[in-house]
């Protein structure tokens, strides 16, 4: 399979990369839709058969089968047969496929559950509540989900969700007033990275702007909900963390696996906590004119059970 951008590149020092399509464009002065810039994402297909059969050194992305999942008995997961997962000889990560989805994102495409591995089978599943993948307010509606790669070539395993963006209907009357701009004509995907022998996976944004001038989101919510079914812990505040500006956030899971949650560019600033809902504020967004913009959005590392 073709080796996305950033995997040439490598992981660590990626924020944006802007490519430009010179000035061909004939539009408006408004800047909507006037370059020549392609507006598609490269498509990828259902991945590995066998995404659990997966040894050291090594990485798989593929659909999941009824008979891999293990039991889910509070549903609090919410997987399903043909969700898609990452998956190494550590940690799964399993991707809802897109359609509409029994959580507060209700577009599909986002992380629905995590796990431990052992022997190819996924063990001790974490209590997932949902986090939020965000353009300014606003989520991805996903259209498809496919594999990049996955990971038999020895790269990082890749699942990919693209679309395009919309405001998150349930939490409009939370923070509509913070964050005024919205982005529906610039396609957006979602980029979800696993490497072989690694406890977590990065999590890219990357845009495709139609538009003439270049985008300046000033800040980036990063979004939680029901966070307080697990308890919530970060170094120097123990687990009294909201309110505070933090390094990471961990969510434990006594008996499950447990994950952590950190922006790669520098702390979780302070954000506002309403009817289960959490936040905390990051950096700005730069959305590069009539081109490709990419953009380390997260990580999040899975382990446990309790604090590991």
């Amino acid at each position: 399979m073709k080796t996305p951008v950033w995997g040439a590149l490598g992981l660590c020092g990626l924020a944006l990369l802007p490519v430009g399509c010179g000035d061909d464009d004939d539009g408006d002065a408004d800047g909507g839709f006037v370059c020549q810039f392609p507006l598609g994402f490269e498509v990828g297909d259902d991945g590995h058969a066998s995404p659990l059969e997966v040894g050291p050194g090594q990485a798989r992305a593929g659909r999941i089968a009824a008979a891999d999942l293990p039991s889910d008995p509070g549903g609090l997961n919410g997987w399903k047969p043909n969700d898609f997962a990452l998956a190494n000889d550590r940690i799964a990560v399993v991707i809802e496929d897109a359609g509409p989805s029994d959580k507060y994102d209700p577009w599909g495409g986002r992380p629905i559950g995590i796990s431990l591995m052992e022997d190819g089978a996924m063990v001790q599943q974490g209590t997932f509540g949902e986090f939020f993948v965000l353009t300014n307010r606003e989520a991805v509606v996903t259209q498809r989900v496919s594999v990049l790669n996955d990971g038999t070539d020895g790269e990082p395993a890749v699942i990919r969700a693209e679309g395009f963006l919309s405001p998150l209907p349930f939490y409009e009357w939370i923070v509509g007033g913070l964050f005024r701009e919205t982005h529906g004509d610039i396609p957006t995907a979602i980029d979800y990275v696993l490497a072989p022998d690694a406890d977590y996976i990065d999590i890219y944004v990357v845009h495709h702007s139609p538009r003439r001038l270049d985008v300046e989101i000033p800040t980036i919510l990063h979004g939680f909900m029901n966070a307080k079914r697990t308890l919530s812990f970060a170094p120097g505040f123990g687990f009294d963390t909201e309110g505070e500006t933090l390094p990471y956030v961990a969510l434990i899971d006594p008996v499950g696996a447990s994950y952590a949650y950190w922006r790669p560019d520098g702390d979780l600033g302070a954000g506002v906590s309403e009817s289960g809902f959490t936040s905390n504020f990051g950096g700005s967004i730069h959305i590069a004119a009539c081109g490709e913009t990419i953009r380390h959005h997260a990580r999040v590392a899975v382990g446990g059970p309790d604090l590991d």
